[in-house]
């Protein structure tokens, strides 16, 4: 038998449940994490490279489109 009492889970964040409906619209389906969760965040690690806009400025001149 199980004691603990059926509480709701916590609500989402209206951030979360746009990005969940955008996702959606695209047809991609979004799995929201619990709100509740005892979990944080990794700490990002840093790549170097160029940006983009770099790259395709470097490519532009490079292959003359």
């Amino acid at each position: 038998m199980n004691d603990t009492p059926n509480t709701p889970p916590a609500p989402h964040p209206p951030e979360w449940l746009q990005f969940q409906r955008e996702m959606a619209e695209r047809g991609i389906t979004i799995k929201l994490p619990d709100v509740a969760a005892d979990w944080s965040l990794i700490e990002p690690i840093e790549v170097e490279g160029e940006l983009a806009s770099e790259a395709l400025i470097r490519l532009r001149r490079t292959a003359r489109w």
